[in-house]
């Protein structure tokens, strides 16, 4: 069985990410709330800029906080197959879809996509976001499939 995952992680990315995301909020929060307390100006025209910053900074954090949060949530995304049939976990796929080899009628590959067409229905995987090699992988796969349907349908 092959298996390919859609997205290559680096080791602690994501918890590296997640943490600072955090710390900017908490520092952005704090320092907010202290200039505040402190009696600074927020007039547009004569007041304290500071406090600008300090909004930046807790936006800055809650994005990089939902970068690291997207990042392990797609470390689960993979494609993998055997001889008989393929199973896939794509980004707009809330379960695992399986496909049977013997069921497909017809493999539409183009540049980002690779349409499967079933008995009742047509399968679409978008492979936009995935790595070259393992585009490459993926489409050689397909590929040998067009290649077997067009001699079993002779």
């Amino acid at each position: 069985m092959e298996r390919i995952q859609i997205y290559k992680k680096q080791k602690g990315l994501e918890i590296y990410v997640k943490i600072f995301g955090l710390l900017f909020i908490l520092f952005g929060m704090t320092f907010l709330i202290k200039s505040l307390m402190n009696g600074d100006k927020t007039d547009f025209n004569q007041g304290d800029w500071n406090y600008l910053f300090y909004i930046i900074q807790v936006i800055q954090g809650a994005a990089l906080f939902a970068l690291g949060y997207s990042n392990k949530k797609n470390e689960k995304l993979f494609i993998e197959w055997d001889e008989k049939e393929m199973r896939y976990l794509l980004s707009k796929n809330k379960t695992i879809e399986k496909i049977k080899f013997e069921d497909i009628r017809k493999v539409t590959i183009q540049l980002y996509e690779i349409k499967i067409e079933l008995p009742s229905t047509e399968k679409v995987l978008n492979l936009k976001n995935i790595q070259y090699n393992e585009l490459k992988k993926i489409k050689e796969k397909f590929e040998e499939l067009k290649l077997d349907l067009e001699k079993r349908n002779g």
